[in-house]
């Protein structure tokens, strides 16, 4: 599963269509465009708020490690 956590910090670079796809793997919970759902909390605007649920501020190390090492009832990834 890490390997995923490393294409979703190099998605920049590797275009929409691969971020896409990845990107269904999350969808489920946190919606197709990323507005949550009752599975889980909304991720547009996550690098706009103040601190992340485990209180640290939205950097790609921290969200990196939340999919790494999952968050409630989350899992790694």
């Amino acid at each position: 599963m890490r390997f995923v956590l490393s294409f979703a910090l190099c998605l920049p670079l590797l275009g929409q269509d691969l971020g896409k796809e990845l990107y269904q793997q999350c969808s489920g919970c946190h919606g197709a465009k990323g507005q949550g759902s009752r599975n889980g909390p909304a991720l547009a605007g996550l690098y706009k708020r103040k601190s992340l649920a485990k209180g640290g501020p939205p950097s790609d190390a921290n969200v990196g490690k939340i999919i790494q090492s999952g968050l409630g009832a989350m899992p790694p990834f």
